[in-house]
């Protein structure tokens, strides 16, 4: 009985693994700090739900730019903490990466 749970947990594993994707690579940012890019992703997201919202269609074509922003920011950045308070720190992300961008 044992193996058999075994190999339903390995197959689960690998179903897992192969559904697994990293955020690709972006021309916009080749350098290795991908601090921009990660912060580009984040407002990308909010910008397309605000206008996928205004223009009452559905928010799912949004989900990418989540995805890409997620898998690239450090994750103190991207909890369920920083979320609601996000207008409160893009000062504080602006300065440290040297942009100006406003949502």
């Amino acid at each position: 009985m044992q193996r058999v749970l075994a190999a339903e947990d390995f197959s689960k594993l690998k179903k897992k693994q192969g559904d697994y994707l990293t955020a690709p690579f972006d021309p916009r940012f080749p350098n290795t700090n991908q601090t921009r890019n990660c912060y580009q992703n984040y407002l990308d997201y909010y910008r397309c739900v605000k206008i996928m919202n205004a223009k009452g269609k559905d928010i799912a074509v949004c989900e990418w730019y989540r995805r890409v922003y997620k898998s690239l920011c450090p994750i103190s950045w991207v909890s369920d903490i920083w979320i609601p308070r996000h207008v409160l720190q893009l000062d504080r992300v602006k300065l440290y990466i040297g942009i100006k961008c406003e949502i």
